[in-house]
């Protein structure tokens, strides 16, 4: 799915701080909201309940409800790209999918904020 607004907050889980003390604070903000994403982590399985994806993780996540979140490493195309979270609880995230896709378990999930997307930083090696 396409989600062209995203929204971020300095509370989020992972979420980059700004230090107006420290040279190029700014640009690694900018950076992780627009372009990278925050809060990468594993996680250890996809499964649909009804018609909601949900995430399982081995700890606490940082995700919150209404977040933008985006999926790697799935074998299924339906889990892999961005989805809005729909409830959170202390180990899972439940989101929005399309499709079908079957379960999933394994190394290689991975899960983060998602960024803006479109923006490059053409003049600062990165």
């Amino acid at each position: 799915m396409d989600y062209p607004v995203k929204h971020f907050e300095s509370t989020d889980g992972g979420a980059p701080t700004l230090d107006r003390t420290v040279p190029g604070s700014l640009i690694a903000v900018l950076k992780a909201c627009l372009i990278d994403g925050y809060n990468l982590q594993p996680f250890t399985s996809l499964e649909l309940e009804g018609e909601l994806g949900k995430a399982n993780f081995p700890g606490n996540h940082g995700f919150r409800e209404h977040q933008v979140v985006e999926i790697s490493g799935a074998s299924g195309a339906a889990w892999n790209g961005q989805h809005r979270v729909v409830e959170t609880g202390t180990q899972w995230i439940t989101f929005e999918v399309e499709g079908e896709p079957a379960a999933e378990s394994g190394t290689g999930l991975e899960i983060k904020a998602a960024p803006v997307g479109g923006w490059e930083i053409p003049l600062i090696n990165a």
